[in-house]
């Protein structure tokens, strides 16, 4: 039951996120320019989180992941155990873990900003970053499947690109500072969610 929360802000996430992704689709991979709407809507919580990260005694917490977040690794674990298949063809974490783990990297101490422009560049940055390891893990993926009739090789890269897509949007939705969620930007450094007690 603890997991049934994660699972209802992940789809949450990803139905907002899809939504952000209508927004951007006409792109095809061309990395879309924030907005000034965009700005505004975060600058305030990047001026929260630096104001916290520059302090004087300001230390991060120690490294770290989950895997992929909003319990993607938890649920793939937990599908790929109930279905051989997909833990013999694919395997028990999401193809693209090792993507969404340098991502919690980059978000933990987020980025190497020391001022609020820094630092909402640096996020946009680390997402963008993020949805490209995605769509270069399909691309090898099927680079390296041999050829089957039932999956063809531009299918596993649409799908990749999809899913690449599917998590930049959900990243750049819930994934801003002072958010209060645990996969937040400076996610190592207490939360500044307003009204929230600071360490």
């Amino acid at each position: 039951m603890k997991r049934r929360p994660a699972l209802i802000i992940l789809l949450l996430i990803l139905a907002i996120g899809s939504l952000f992704f209508a927004r951007h689709a006409l792109n095809f991979g061309i990395r879309p320019t924030p907005t000034e709407l965009d700005r505004a809507a975060e600058m305030w919580a990047h001026e929260r989180l630096i104001t916290l990260k520059t302090a004087p005694a300001s230390e991060p917490d120690p490294f770290e992941t989950d895997g992929c977040s909003g319990g993607m690794s938890v649920i793939w674990r937990d599908m790929s155990a109930s279905l051989p298949v997909l833990q013999s063809q694919i395997g028990q974490t999401p193809p693209w873990e090792k993507c969404c783990i340098a991502h919690d990297r980059a978000y933990h101490l987020a980025g190497d900003a020391r001022d609020p422009e820094a630092s909402f560049t640096a996020r946009s940055t680390a997402d963008w970053a993020l949805r490209q390891c995605i769509v270069e893990t399909g691309a090898r993926i099927a680079a390296e499947t041999p050829g089957d009739p039932n999956l063809p090789t531009l299918g596993i890269t649409q799908a990749y690109i999809l899913i690449g897509d599917m998590i930049y949007s959900a990243v750049r939705i819930g994934g801003g500072p002072c958010s209060g969620l645990p996969w937040r930007w400076g996610f190592g450094y207490p939360n500044c969610l307003p009204g929230t007690r600071q360490n």
